[in-house]
This record gives C-alpha cells, sequence and structure tokens, in this order.
C-alpha cells in the first residue's frame, strides 16, 4: 500500500494569513487548485477553499484577509500514513483535499484526485462517494456531475502519473451510471 508521501502532491501553493481574497482566488484560478494551505510564517494555521472565499468572504462586507476566512480546525496527514489512512480520514472528515505534514512542517496536498492518479479509480470512487452530497442530493441518471468531470481533467492534466487505461476507465464507469459531463 503507497504512502501518502507517494499519492501527495509536493510543494503545495500557499497563501499567508494576511493575503487578500483576491489573491488567494487567483492562486487558485492560476494554479487550477481548489484548496490553499494558509500559513502564518511558516506555521500552517488553516486552509482555505474556493467556496469560502465566497461564502465567507465575498459575502461579507469589507476587505478581508483570508486569514479570517480559512477554516481553522486542522485535519491533516502525516507523510508516513497510508492510502487507507487518507481515504478513511477524508470520509470520515467529508473533506477531498488534506495537507500533509512531516515534523510539524507542511510537505503537500493529498485530493481524491490524487487517489485516482497514483491509488486507482476504485480508490477515488469510493472516497467521491463517501465525500459527496447525501444519497438524495446526488445526480439521477443522465444529470450533470461536475466532480466526475473534474477527476477526469485532473487525469488528462497528469497522464504521465497514470496508467494510460485509467482515464478510459474512468469515463467508462461516468457513462455506465447515466451520469453526464459538461461538454
Amino acid at each position: 500500500m503507497k504512502s501518502v508521501k507517494e499519492l501527495m502532491s509536493p510543494e503545495p501553493i500557499t497563501i499567508q494569513a494576511t493575503g487578500s481574497l483576491g489573491e488567494a482566488a487567483r492562486l487558485m484560478r492560476d494554479r487550477d487548485v481548489g484548496l490553499l494551505p494558509v500559513l502564518e510564517g511558516e506555521r500552517l494555521i488553516g486552509v482555505v477553499t474556493d467556496r469560502d472565499i465566497v461564502v465567507r468572504g465575498l459575502a461579507r462586507e469589507g476587505d478581508l484577509p483570508v486569514g479570517a476566512i480559512c477554516s481553522r480546525e486542522l485535519r491533516t496527514l502525516d507523510c508516513e500514513d497510508n492510502e487507507a489512512t487518507a481515504r478513511k480520514a477524508m470520509q470520515q472528515w467529508k473533506v477531498r483535499r488534506l495537507p500533509v505534514q512531516e515534523g510539524g512542517k507542511l510537505v503537500g496536498v493529498v485530493s481524491v484526485g490524487d487517489l485516482a492518479v497514483r491509488a486507482g479509480p476504485h480508490v477515488a470512487g469510493r472516497v467521491m462517494e463517501e465525500t459527496g452530497p447525501e444519497p438524495e442530493q446526488r445526480p439521477r441518471s443522465g444529470q450533470y456531475w461536475p466532480g466526475a468531470e473534474l477527476t477526469r481533467n485532473r487525469l488528462s492534466n497528469e497522464s504521465e502519473l497514470a496508467d494510460p487505461d485509467l482515464a478510459d476507465d474512468i469515463q467508462r464507469d461516468i457513462s455506465q451510471s447515466g451520469t453526464t459531463l459538461a461538454p
């Protein structure tokens, strides 16, 4: 079983707690990430997601720094944890991305996409199912599911890391489920 260190995306893009929401949004757009670890100096103090920026930041009055809206309840993995620990943590905490630390220092981020690319679609599928919307909110046959498209895009962007047939297998599974992807 692979370690989190083998699965994670190393050298994550970070933002200081004093950074602006606009800076965070631009980093996410330019680097194609949905989560930024938030630092005070070198110390990890939280994470901010694209959703946090909209719901906690832009929906409020005033110009808030990232540190004012980030999630400070730190949920991290150690780089020596394994794939099963990562999967269980994501399922338990209902998250799809987790910062990875080594000796108390941020060294990476592991995501459902990382699990799909490096551990296999079956692992990512279980996590997506467990961390996604409740069954009554999930897409029905023929409905659009953005998570499937994001996973497919991640696989194509990191194709050198994936089994060449992996993206086709995921696409086939998505098609068989009756779920549609955006054109």
